[in-house]
Protein backbone atom coordinates (compact mmCIF):
# COMPACT_ATOMS: atom_id res chain seq x y z
CA UNK A 1 0.00 0.00 0.00
CA UNK A 2 1.19 3.41 -1.13
CA UNK A 3 1.69 5.59 1.84
CA UNK A 4 3.18 8.92 2.02
CA UNK A 5 3.33 12.00 4.51
CA UNK A 6 1.63 15.13 4.87
CA UNK A 7 2.18 17.90 7.03
CA UNK A 8 -0.43 20.12 8.48
CA UNK A 9 -1.44 23.29 9.79
CA UNK A 10 -0.45 22.73 13.14
CA UNK A 11 3.18 21.56 13.34
CA UNK A 12 2.40 19.71 15.90
CA UNK A 13 0.40 17.20 13.89
CA UNK A 14 1.39 15.06 10.86
CA UNK A 15 -0.21 13.03 8.47
CA UNK A 16 0.08 9.22 6.81
CA UNK A 17 -1.92 9.42 3.60
CA UNK A 18 -2.72 6.11 2.03
CA UNK A 19 -3.84 5.57 -1.09
CA UNK A 20 -6.86 4.25 -0.26
CA UNK A 21 -9.46 4.50 2.04
CA UNK A 22 -9.19 2.78 5.60
CA UNK A 23 -12.17 3.70 7.41
CA UNK A 24 -15.79 5.13 7.11
CA UNK A 25 -16.04 5.98 10.65
CA UNK A 26 -13.30 8.75 12.96
CA UNK A 27 -11.25 7.47 15.84
CA UNK A 28 -9.58 9.32 18.33
CA UNK A 29 -7.38 7.68 20.81
CA UNK A 30 -5.38 9.46 23.64
CA UNK A 31 -4.34 6.51 25.85
CA UNK A 32 -3.26 2.99 25.29
CA UNK A 33 -6.30 1.98 27.47
CA UNK A 34 -8.91 3.99 25.10
CA UNK A 35 -6.99 2.00 21.97
CA UNK A 36 -7.41 -1.18 23.57
CA UNK A 37 -9.34 -2.29 19.93
CA UNK A 38 -6.62 -0.73 17.72
CA UNK A 39 -3.56 -2.12 18.16
CA UNK A 40 -1.87 0.59 15.97
CA UNK A 41 -3.11 3.38 17.65
CA UNK A 42 -1.96 1.56 20.49
CA UNK A 43 1.67 0.73 19.50
CA UNK A 44 1.50 4.52 18.34
CA UNK A 45 0.76 5.64 21.70
CA UNK A 46 3.46 3.34 23.45
CA UNK A 47 6.23 5.92 22.61
CA UNK A 48 6.20 8.93 25.20
CA UNK A 49 6.28 11.41 22.13
CA UNK A 50 2.86 10.56 21.16
CA UNK A 51 -0.26 12.68 22.22
CA UNK A 52 -3.13 11.23 20.22
CA UNK A 53 -3.73 9.58 17.34
CA UNK A 54 -6.60 10.04 14.77
CA UNK A 55 -7.59 7.47 12.43
CA UNK A 56 -10.18 8.42 9.82
CA UNK A 57 -10.68 8.33 6.12
CA UNK A 58 -7.56 7.52 4.08
CA UNK A 59 -4.94 8.61 6.65
CA UNK A 60 -3.32 8.67 9.97
CA UNK A 61 -2.67 11.61 12.06
CA UNK A 62 -0.08 11.43 14.98
CA UNK A 63 -0.03 14.62 17.39
CA UNK A 64 3.25 14.84 19.10
CA UNK A 65 4.71 16.57 22.16
CA UNK A 66 7.95 18.85 22.63
CA UNK A 67 9.79 15.89 23.28
CA UNK A 68 11.46 15.21 19.60
CA UNK A 69 10.98 16.65 16.36
CA UNK A 70 9.18 15.29 13.34
CA UNK A 71 12.56 14.65 11.52
CA UNK A 72 13.32 12.31 13.91
CA UNK A 73 11.09 10.06 14.06
CA UNK A 74 8.79 10.37 10.93
CA UNK A 75 10.40 7.52 8.67
CA UNK A 76 10.39 5.12 11.78
CA UNK A 77 6.57 5.85 11.98
CA UNK A 78 5.68 5.60 8.70
CA UNK A 79 7.33 2.36 8.36
CA UNK A 80 5.05 0.96 11.29
CA UNK A 81 2.28 2.38 10.16
CA UNK A 82 2.79 0.67 6.46
CA UNK A 83 3.34 -2.57 8.21
CA UNK A 84 0.53 -2.46 9.69
CA UNK A 85 -1.80 -1.65 6.61
CA UNK A 86 0.08 -4.23 4.35
CA UNK A 87 -0.12 -7.09 7.32
CA UNK A 88 -3.93 -7.38 6.31
CA UNK A 89 -4.80 -6.56 10.06
CA UNK A 90 -7.51 -4.82 11.02
CA UNK A 91 -7.10 -1.10 11.98
CA UNK A 92 -10.38 -1.74 14.59
CA UNK A 93 -10.82 -5.32 15.55
CA UNK A 94 -14.47 -4.37 16.55
CA UNK A 95 -16.54 -1.35 15.63
CA UNK A 96 -16.58 0.95 18.60
CA UNK A 97 -20.23 1.68 19.88
CA UNK A 98 -21.47 5.21 19.95
CA UNK A 99 -23.62 6.12 22.65
CA UNK A 100 -26.77 8.01 21.40
CA UNK A 101 -27.25 10.24 24.47
CA UNK A 102 -30.70 9.64 25.69
CA UNK A 103 -32.48 13.06 26.95
CA UNK A 104 -35.51 13.06 28.80
CA UNK A 105 -37.59 16.29 29.24
CA UNK A 106 -40.99 17.21 31.77
CA UNK A 107 -43.75 18.96 30.34
CA UNK A 108 -46.64 19.93 32.60
CA UNK A 109 -50.43 18.64 31.83
CA UNK A 110 -54.07 20.01 32.53
CA UNK A 111 -54.14 17.60 35.02
CA UNK A 112 -52.40 18.34 38.33
CA UNK A 113 -51.58 14.63 38.89
CA UNK A 114 -50.11 13.58 35.75
CA UNK A 115 -47.20 14.40 34.35
CA UNK A 116 -45.51 14.48 31.01
CA UNK A 117 -41.64 12.27 30.07
CA UNK A 118 -40.77 13.06 26.71
CA UNK A 119 -37.59 11.36 25.38
CA UNK A 120 -35.89 11.50 22.39
CA UNK A 121 -36.58 8.20 21.00
CA UNK A 122 -39.60 5.96 20.21
CA UNK A 123 -41.53 4.32 23.25
CA UNK A 124 -43.99 2.54 22.26
CA UNK A 125 -45.41 2.51 18.72
CA UNK A 126 -49.03 2.37 19.65
CA UNK A 127 -51.05 3.61 22.86
CA UNK A 128 -50.25 1.66 26.01
CA UNK A 129 -52.35 2.58 29.23
CA UNK A 130 -51.59 0.95 32.30
CA UNK A 131 -53.70 1.50 35.58
CA UNK A 132 -52.21 -0.90 38.19
CA UNK A 133 -49.35 -3.07 39.10
CA UNK A 134 -51.51 -6.23 37.50
CA UNK A 135 -50.67 -4.91 34.19
CA UNK A 136 -47.40 -4.47 34.22
CA UNK A 137 -46.75 -7.57 31.91
CA UNK A 138 -46.84 -5.82 29.49
CA UNK A 139 -44.32 -3.18 29.99
CA UNK A 140 -40.34 -3.65 31.46
CA UNK A 141 -40.31 -0.24 32.01
CA UNK A 142 -43.74 0.47 33.77
CA UNK A 143 -42.36 -2.46 35.75
CA UNK A 144 -39.62 -0.67 37.47
CA UNK A 145 -41.37 2.30 37.77
CA UNK A 146 -44.28 0.68 39.59
CA UNK A 147 -41.55 0.40 42.51
CA UNK A 148 -42.41 4.17 43.34
CA UNK A 149 -44.69 4.49 45.96
CA UNK A 150 -46.59 7.16 44.35
CA UNK A 151 -47.18 5.99 40.80
CA UNK A 152 -50.55 5.26 40.29
CA UNK A 153 -50.88 4.79 36.30
CA UNK A 154 -48.31 4.69 33.70
CA UNK A 155 -49.13 5.79 29.84
CA UNK A 156 -46.97 5.57 27.17
CA UNK A 157 -47.77 6.83 23.39
CA UNK A 158 -44.76 7.70 20.77
CA UNK A 159 -42.13 9.18 22.51
CA UNK A 160 -43.76 9.96 25.96
CA UNK A 161 -44.72 8.29 29.06
CA UNK A 162 -48.03 10.48 30.68
CA UNK A 163 -47.26 9.21 34.55
CA UNK A 164 -50.72 9.44 37.43
CA UNK A 165 -49.44 10.22 40.94
CA UNK A 166 -50.62 9.62 44.12
CA UNK A 167 -53.18 12.42 45.84
CA UNK A 168 -50.78 14.13 48.04
CA UNK A 169 -47.76 14.07 46.60
CA UNK A 170 -46.13 17.05 45.26
CA UNK A 171 -44.70 16.87 41.95
CA UNK A 172 -41.72 19.32 42.95
CA UNK A 173 -40.45 16.74 45.27
CA UNK A 174 -40.18 13.48 42.96
CA UNK A 175 -40.00 14.86 39.02
CA UNK A 176 -36.70 15.51 38.64
CA UNK A 177 -35.55 12.05 40.53
CA UNK A 178 -38.04 10.26 38.25
CA UNK A 179 -37.15 12.40 34.88
CA UNK A 180 -33.25 11.01 35.83
CA UNK A 181 -33.94 7.68 36.11
CA UNK A 182 -36.14 7.38 33.45
CA UNK A 183 -33.03 8.85 31.52
CA UNK A 184 -30.47 6.38 32.64
CA UNK A 185 -32.72 3.07 32.24
CA UNK A 186 -32.95 4.42 28.46
CA UNK A 187 -29.32 5.29 28.13
CA UNK A 188 -28.55 1.38 29.45
CA UNK A 189 -30.23 0.24 26.30
CA UNK A 190 -32.95 -1.89 28.39
CA UNK A 191 -36.36 -2.78 26.93
CA UNK A 192 -39.39 -0.37 26.92
CA UNK A 193 -42.35 -3.02 26.20
CA UNK A 194 -41.84 -6.66 26.84
CA UNK A 195 -40.91 -8.37 23.67
CA UNK A 196 -43.09 -11.04 24.73
CA UNK A 197 -46.07 -9.01 24.98
CA UNK A 198 -48.48 -8.62 21.46
CA UNK A 199 -50.60 -5.63 21.31
CA UNK A 200 -54.21 -6.74 21.80
CA UNK A 201 -56.53 -6.57 18.92
CA UNK A 202 -59.64 -3.96 20.24
CA UNK A 203 -61.14 -3.31 16.40
CA UNK A 204 -64.73 -4.03 16.39
CA UNK A 205 -66.68 -3.56 13.58
CA UNK A 206 -67.68 0.33 13.76
CA UNK A 207 -71.12 1.43 11.90
CA UNK A 208 -71.49 4.03 9.51
CA UNK A 209 -71.82 7.15 11.82
CA UNK A 210 -68.78 5.62 14.32
CA UNK A 211 -66.47 5.76 11.13
CA UNK A 212 -67.16 9.28 10.61
CA UNK A 213 -67.24 10.65 14.30
CA UNK A 214 -64.00 8.86 14.48
CA UNK A 215 -62.52 10.75 10.90
CA UNK A 216 -63.52 14.10 12.93
CA UNK A 217 -61.80 13.30 16.00
CA UNK A 218 -58.72 11.54 14.50
CA UNK A 219 -58.50 15.01 12.50
CA UNK A 220 -59.68 18.15 15.03
CA UNK A 221 -59.62 16.39 18.91
CA UNK A 222 -57.23 13.63 19.19
CA UNK A 223 -53.57 15.66 18.28
CA UNK A 224 -54.58 17.57 20.75
CA UNK A 225 -55.45 15.78 23.55
CA UNK A 226 -52.43 13.56 23.04
CA UNK A 227 -50.31 16.93 22.97
CA UNK A 228 -51.13 16.98 26.82
CA UNK A 229 -50.34 13.45 27.55
CA UNK A 230 -54.00 12.17 27.36
CA UNK A 231 -55.87 10.51 24.81
CA UNK A 232 -59.83 9.98 24.17
CA UNK A 233 -60.97 6.38 22.83
CA UNK A 234 -64.69 6.03 21.21
CA UNK A 235 -66.35 3.31 23.02
CA UNK A 236 -69.34 3.70 21.37
CA UNK A 237 -72.26 6.13 19.71
CA UNK A 238 -75.76 5.33 20.74
CA UNK A 239 -78.33 6.01 18.08
CA UNK A 240 -81.33 6.50 19.86
CA UNK A 241 -79.75 8.61 22.65
CA UNK A 242 -77.55 10.52 19.97
CA UNK A 243 -74.82 9.62 22.53
CA UNK A 244 -71.09 9.44 22.33
CA UNK A 245 -69.17 6.99 24.48
CA UNK A 246 -65.58 8.06 25.29
CA UNK A 247 -62.83 6.26 27.33
CA UNK A 248 -60.73 9.36 29.12
CA UNK A 249 -56.42 7.86 28.69
CA UNK A 250 -53.16 9.10 30.36
CA UNK A 251 -53.67 13.13 31.59
CA UNK A 252 -57.44 12.86 30.57
CA UNK A 253 -58.37 10.27 33.33
CA UNK A 254 -59.34 11.90 36.21
CA UNK A 255 -58.35 15.41 35.43
CA UNK A 256 -60.39 17.78 36.24
CA UNK A 257 -60.42 20.33 33.17
CA UNK A 258 -61.34 17.04 31.22
CA UNK A 259 -64.99 17.37 32.01
CA UNK A 260 -64.71 21.03 30.54
CA UNK A 261 -62.92 19.79 27.11
CA UNK A 262 -65.40 16.92 26.51
CA UNK A 263 -68.55 19.01 27.11
CA UNK A 264 -67.33 22.29 25.89
CA UNK A 265 -64.51 21.06 23.11
CA UNK A 266 -65.60 17.83 21.88
CA UNK A 267 -68.91 17.85 22.17
CA UNK A 268 -69.55 21.13 20.41
CA UNK A 269 -67.03 19.82 17.40
CA UNK A 270 -69.27 16.95 16.87
CA UNK A 271 -72.69 18.53 17.28
CA UNK A 272 -71.25 20.98 14.87
CA UNK A 273 -70.08 18.70 12.26
CA UNK A 274 -73.74 16.22 12.60
CA UNK A 275 -76.00 18.85 14.27
CA UNK A 276 -79.46 16.69 14.64
CA UNK A 277 -77.18 13.47 15.40
CA UNK A 278 -74.90 13.75 18.48
CA UNK A 279 -76.12 15.34 21.79
CA UNK A 280 -73.91 14.96 24.36
CA UNK A 281 -70.89 12.60 25.65
CA UNK A 282 -70.66 10.90 28.03
CA UNK A 283 -66.85 10.08 29.34
CA UNK A 284 -66.19 6.19 30.83
CA UNK A 285 -63.47 6.75 33.27
CA UNK A 286 -61.12 3.54 33.42
CA UNK A 287 -60.45 0.51 31.33
CA UNK A 288 -60.16 -2.06 33.34
CA UNK A 289 -61.85 -4.55 31.34
CA UNK A 290 -59.57 -3.87 28.58
CA UNK A 291 -56.72 -6.26 28.25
Amino acid sequence: MILYVENTALPHIIKFVAGEVLTEESYEFQTTDEAQNSPLAKQLLQYPFTKKVFITANFIAIEKNNLVEWFDVVEELKTIIANHLNSGQRLIISEIIKKRLISVYVEMTPNPDVMKFVANQILAPNMIEIKSKEQVYRSSLAEELFHFPFIREIFFLGNYISITKSKGIDWGSVCFDLRDYIAQYLQEGKEVLKAEWNYPDNHRAYSTMEKNILTVLDEYVTPMIVQDGGNIRLAGFNEDTKTVKMFLQGACSGCPSSVITLKEGVENILKNFFPDKVEKIEAINGLSHHP
